[in-house]
């Protein structure tokens, strides 16, 4: 289980600690596995609509984009009972 200090970055004020927190998203979803890590993926897809939204910086949103596609051709690993 990933922990959720992950997001302790996620909302800096600074751009490019944003870009490196958007460039690490698909490492990121790469070790979340269901349904242990439910709450990481729900705030994990919440924080990529959130920054789509609203992120101003032309470097992030550019990242942005290309994560986008990253995190889309993941698929989130199952735990096995």
């Amino acid at each position: 289980m990933v922990s959720s200090r992950a997001w302790y970055f996620a909302d800096d004020q600074v751009p490019n600690i944003r870009l490196k927190v958007v460039m690490m998203l698909p490492k990121l979803k790469a070790m979340l596995c269901l349904p242990g890590d439910h709450k990481l993926l729900t705030s994990l897809e919440a924080y990529v609509r959130s920054l789509l939204l609203h992120e101003k910086d032309r470097d992030v949103k550019a990242q942005l984009h290309l994560t986008v596609q990253a995190l889309d051709a993941i698929e989130v690993g199952v735990e096995v009972v």
